[in-house]
């Protein structure tokens, strides 16, 4: 994971905070790939990646949800950059909503939106 980091700040330029943000996508995945018993990633199909977001999204505020995708995105162009997946998964992985008005302004009171 150390060379993702370092590929993030020598060839994409990204900031510290950019970098560790997008790092806890990348050790998610490679638990994902782990846990199936893969020693890398090149086993990924796109039905993986849209199972990791749909769960990692599920816990966590659209703004949150919108940086695991792009994250998830950069690690798997990182990936395809050095060879460990021959094609572009990026295309399977789900937007996340960014509708006007999806969640209630905080101020208003529990059950205002019934009435």
């Amino acid at each position: 994971m150390r060379d993702f980091g370092q590929y993030l700040a020598r060839e994409r330029g990204l900031s510290n905070a950019t970098i560790v943000n997008y790092d806890w996508v990348a050790r998610g995945l490679w638990a994902v790939c782990s846990e199936r018993g893969c020693t890398d990633c090149s086993g990924l199909l796109p039905s993986d990646l849209t199972m990791f977001v749909q769960q990692q999204a599920r816990r966590m505020p659209p703004e949150r949800a919108r940086l695991l995708v792009t994250g998830l995105r950069s690690f798997l162009g990182y990936l395809r950059h050095r060879g460990e997946i021959s094609s572009d998964l990026s295309g399977s992985i789900p937007a996340v909503a960014n509708w006007a008005l999806s969640t209630l302004p905080k101020s208003l009171p529990a059950g205002a939106a019934h009435k």
